[in-house]
């Protein structure tokens, strides 16, 4: 028995130094906080592989975002932050073909720094708390949520992750937060998850494989019907009709919370639909429904969903990544449309 643990150390040792030296490994770092759920650790620069023509090299800025350092206070420049998902983090890019990156070089990085404050969290209303306790600190002078069809991950029946953030509606249609789950990050696999590289890349070939995406969607699937005391039920009726009846109302709540916050601090809101609302994402919903809602919020509205879906259209292996994330050409034409939309806006505010 102690020989067999010697040979298993041996191996593991020798498996961790070939993978560090041989095979790229996502091996991104996290760190938890009670308020925001996942967060990037701040200075990091390690390897951020998870496909094949991924960028290979994860940096991020002293607050933990994909972006370079910036500072608070003014520099003479129009000043934009961008929050969404993973499509605006953009950690299989380098910083430079972001669409903040991007877009910032389009509209003339003389005149315009645009900050990129995307976390490892997909939801709207993380990104609604990344404002509300960093960025409002940079006193941005116009605020741009990506929005890709998010109704999913704002509430956790269907988004999954108990130690993610999320908010409620109480019956005065007031929010309520429902903290993330507590991570201690100091257990021995805490650590073990952040230092090696065959532990990750074990886990990376585990949670990418066909075998367990469908056992996981299975028991998610029974867990929501169940959950809803329907067992008879059909999973997607019951998405549905959370979408229409929980997600749907706190997502349009948090985008009014967001713009009226956005605009006591100084700043403009502004929100870009960028993904084509299918049954799949939006349930009962389409993308005039949030166009409607944005224009009866006053909340700047801009649609590049129709150059994404039109990309799918072409070459589709040239513009995306296999996991479905723009890769830098894509990332390259969707932001200059992005750029010449806002600019057409802040043309229309200075005139007012």
């Amino acid at each position: 028995m102690i020989l067999l643990i010697i040979d298993m150390l041996i191996i593991m040792v020798f498996s961790e130094c070939y993978i560090r030296m041989f095979i790229p490994v996502k091996n991104v770092c996290y760190d938890h906080d009670p308020i925001l759920g996942d967060t990037y650790c701040p200075n990091q620069r390690t390897f951020g592989y998870v496909e094949d023509n991924y960028y290979n090299i994860l940096l991020t800025n002293s607050i933990g975002f994909h972006d370079y350092h910036h500072e608070i206070g003014e520099n003479g420049k129009l000043k934009i932050q961008f929050y969404g998902d993973s499509m605006t983090g953009a950690i299989g890019v380098p910083i430079d073909d972001t669409i903040p990156s991007v877009v910032e070089k389009e509209m003339g990085s003389d005149q315009f720094e645009v900050m990129n404050m995307s976390s490892p969290e997909d939801s709207t209303i993380a990104q609604y708390l990344v404002y509300e306790n960093i960025g409002y600190q940079f006193s941005p002078d116009a605020v741009v949520v990506l929005f890709m069809c998010d109704f999913d991950d704002n509430i956790i029946e269907t988004h999954y992750k108990t130690r993610s953030p999320y908010l409620k509606l109480d019956d005065n249609n007031n929010f309520v937060f429902i903290a993330p789950e507590k991570i201690d990050m100091e257990t021995f696999l805490a650590r073990l998850k952040k230092k090696s590289h065959f532990y990750r890349f074990a886990a990376n070939k585990v949670l990418s494989s066909k075998l367990y995406y469908n056992v996981d969607t299975f028991f998610k699937k029974r867990k929501l019907i169940q959950s809803r005391n329907k067992s008879n039920n059909n999973y997607d009726d019951v998405r549905k009709s959370l979408i229409k009846n929980k997600s749907w109302p706190i997502t349009t709540s948090l985008l009014k919370a967001f713009r009226k916050k956005v605009n006591e601090d100084g700043g403009i809101f502004i929100l870009i639909d960028g993904q084509l609302f299918v049954e799949k994402c939006s349930g009962c919903f389409k993308n005039n429904d949030l166009k409607e809602f944005c224009k009866q919020n006053s909340i700047s509205y801009i649609s590049v969903y129709d150059a994404i879906e039109e990309l799918k259209l072409q070459d589709r292996s040239s513009y995306f990544f296999e996991d479905g994330h723009l890769n830098s050409i894509g990332n390259q034409i969707i932001a200059k449309e992005i750029s010449t939309k806002l600019l057409k806006i802040f043309v229309t505010v200075k005139e007012k």
